[in-house]
């Protein structure tokens, strides 16, 4: 795997875990966020930069690109 491709996890701005594939990302920020509900917990796509924040309802929410 490239330095650029899968998801990368974070909680409070510090990387935790990577996932390969999208839906795994997904499932696991979901999960991340019903054990830790003050956290910030987002998703870091490496090919585009974006983060995603995970909502306490399962959605997400947008933010800035690097």
């Amino acid at each position: 795997m490239r330095e650029n491709e899968g998801f990368d996890i974070l909680h409070n701005g510090l990387s935790r875990t990577f996932r390969d594939q999208k839906a795994m990302a997904y499932e696991a920020a979901r999960f991340a966020k019903t054990q830790n509900p003050a956290d910030l917990i987002q998703i870091l796509d490496r090919s585009t930069w974006e983060r995603l924040i995970m909502l306490a309802n399962g959605r997400t929410a947008g933010t800035a690109s690097r």
